[in-house]
């Protein structure tokens, strides 16, 4: 739903779709959030996002962010 909501460009409501959670979200919901504020450039929701990510969660999702642009550059 998160990713929904982000790809439609609802980065507000995906964000309290997160906060309300009753579990702590994991790296493949906050990367898409992440994903898509980097698409629709919003900044102010990008860095609410931040705070809710911990060091652990950065790590992976700077593992998949590196290894989607080194497939990318290997197509080329």
């Amino acid at each position: 739903m998160v990713d929904l909501l982000s790809r439609a460009g609802h980065l507000d409501c995906a964000l309290q779709l997160i906060k309300a959670m009753p579990f702590k979200p994991g790296e493949a919901i906050l990367g898409a959030l992440l994903s898509a504020c980097i698409v629709h450039q919003d900044l102010e929701v990008g860095e609410r996002v931040v705070k809710l990510v911990s060091s652990r969660v950065w790590l992976k999702l700077m593992e998949s962010f590196t290894s989607s642009w080194q497939d990318k550059n290997q197509l080329k």
